[in-house]
């Protein structure tokens, strides 16, 4: 027996539906260079941001610091 059609689960209208995940919640990068804070979309970060050197808050812990050599 065939399942019965549910329009609401594909097609168009479920194409063009934002992603809430990526598109609207704002969640916090760290720039690990300059220690910049900026909070942004999950899209935009993968967008923009993290070409300019922003990562998740918990992937810095995980990240170890480069030590300065003194001069």
């Amino acid at each position: 027996m065939p399942k019965p059609a549910n329009p609401g689960s594909q097609g168009q209208a479920a194409r063009n539906k934002p992603n809430r995940g990526q598109d609207e919640k704002t969640h916090t990068f760290v720039n690990t260079a300059s220690g910049e804070t900026r909070e942004a979309t999950m899209r935009e970060f993968r967008d923009t941001l993290r070409d300019q050197g922003f990562t998740k808050p918990e992937d810095v812990a995980e990240v170890a610091p480069t030590p300065e050599t003194p001069a």
